[in-house]
């Protein structure tokens, strides 16, 4: 996934609506093939199929609220760039991991145009450790993982947890970019959707190939 999105990016193109009911998983040659669709609004030409409008005194913004980055939820002249794409892949892998989203849609889509950007801007989601730890479907949410709670939980601590987070961060400038970034192990990390890429969901903590959407909600 993050190989398609850095192809994307290599040539010049931003997909701006990056969530998993863009990520189609095909089997090829017995090994989960994720594929990337709908690059309708790459380019903001025309709302597509599972994209949003919203209108706000700042212009209008396409896109779903709840994997939209700060500065695309800002709308208007705001700047949008590749960066903006790893902010949704953080989220996209966020919710691979713990099985919620950084927030809710009931508290986005309740909230109004003015506020949900306020809260994608200025407000910080509970950590991805956080998050897990404060569920009561820990032991479930692991098993759909292929793992157990104890292992999930620490790996979310980890490394795991602080390339979700860093994915997020509401600077784009502190998000994974080209050049060395690194953890609080000093581990090095390498660019943008490479970093992602590298820091990989070890042990299982992922849904069963070939079935994409097994324990991701779908939006749309």
């Amino acid at each position: 996934m993050c190989r398609a999105v850095q192809h994307a990016h290599i040539k010049g193109v931003i997909h701006r609506d990056l969530k998993p009911s863009n990520i189609l998983v095909s089997s090829v040659d017995e090994h989960a093939e994720p594929r990337i669709i709908d690059f309708g609004i790459a380019k903001a030409a025309e709302a597509v199929a599972g994209a949003e409008t919203m209108h706000t005194a700042f212009g209008s913004v396409i896109g779903t609220l709840e994997y939209m980055s700060p500065e695309q939820a800002a709308g208007g002249d705001t700047r949008v760039d590749t960066r903006s794409d790893v902010y949704s892949l953080g989220v996209v892998l966020y919710e691979l991991t713990t099985e919620a989203l950084p927030f809710e849609s009931a508290a986005l889509r309740g909230a109004g145009a003015v506020e949900a950007q306020r809260l994608i801007r200025d407000t910080d989601p509970p950590t991805p450790a956080r998050r897990f730890t404060g569920t009561t479907s820990r032991d479930a949410i692991a098993r759909t993982r292929r793992t157990d709670a104890r292992t999930l939980e620490r790996r979310l601590t980890g490394d795991l947890g602080w390339v979700i987070m860093r994915a997020l961060e509401k600077d784009p400038a502190r998000r994974m970019r080209r050049g060395a970034a690194r953890s609080p192990r000093k581990r090095r990390r390498t660019t943008t959707v490479e970093g992602i890429r590298s820091s990989r969901v070890r042990g299982g903590c992922g849904p069963r190939a070939g079935h994409p959407n097994s324990s991701v909600r779908r939006h749309s």
